[in-house]
Formats: structure tokens, C-alpha cells, sequence
């Protein structure tokens, strides 16, 4: 099923998120053969793409915003925001969950 924008919210990222955040940033990144979306880089980098303990410092750090995308059931999509010296911000680290790739997310 597509989501649609009323089964959608976008929140900040806690700590009781970390678990399913790496799972999902690994899955859309680095996924397994015959998993792979259209936007992965596992031809090219092998490995995680993030881990437990690194997520955990971003929730902690008052510069960096992770923001997560859920629907009704679980957690979909995330973003990553950092505030820069200069004021301006960097926008990383945007997963969407293989499976709802290619579906306007």
C-alpha cells in the first residue's frame, strides 16, 4: 500500500529509533543482492553505511536534527540535518525504504 500524505509524519529521531534507523539506512544503502532499490551504493562500498553507536551521537549532538519519516507502522525514511558554522544547514542522509522507492515518497 502507497502512503498517503494523512499516514505520514515526520518527527525527530530518539533513541528508543536507533535500532530500526540502522536497519533501514543499511537496507537503502547497503542492502543484501536481491534487495537492492534504485538508490543504493553497495556496487560501489561494501560494509554498513552506519552504525548503532554513530546514530546515538547524532540524536545527542544539539548541531545535528536526524528527522524520521513514519506511517502508521513503522518507521520509513529519515533525513539528516546539520547546522553549519556559517548559518546554512547540510541535508544528508535521506533514506527512503527500498520497498517504497519509485512511489513519490
Amino acid at each position: 500500500m502507497i502512503p498517503t500524505v494523512e499516514t505520514l509524519q515526520f518527527r525527530l529521531a530518539s533513541d528508543a529509533d536507533i535500532e530500526a534507523l540502522a536497519a533501514l539506512i543499511n537496507r537503502a544503502y547497503r542492502p543484501k543482492q536481491g534487495e537492492e532499490g534504485w538508490t543504493h551504493e553497495a556496487l560501489w562500498v561494501s560494509g554498513e553505511r552506519i552504525q548503532v553507536r554513530a546514530l546515538a551521537s547524532m540524536i545527542g549532538n544539539s548541531y545535528q536534527h536526524l528527522m524520521v519519516l513514519e506511517n502508521a507502522e513503522h518507521i520509513i525514511g529519515s533525513a539528516l540535518i546539520t547546522k553549519q558554522e556559517d548559518g546554512s544547514a547540510y541535508v544528508g542522509m535521506l533514506t527512503i525504504d527500498p520497498a517504497l522507492q519509485t512511489q513519490g515518497l
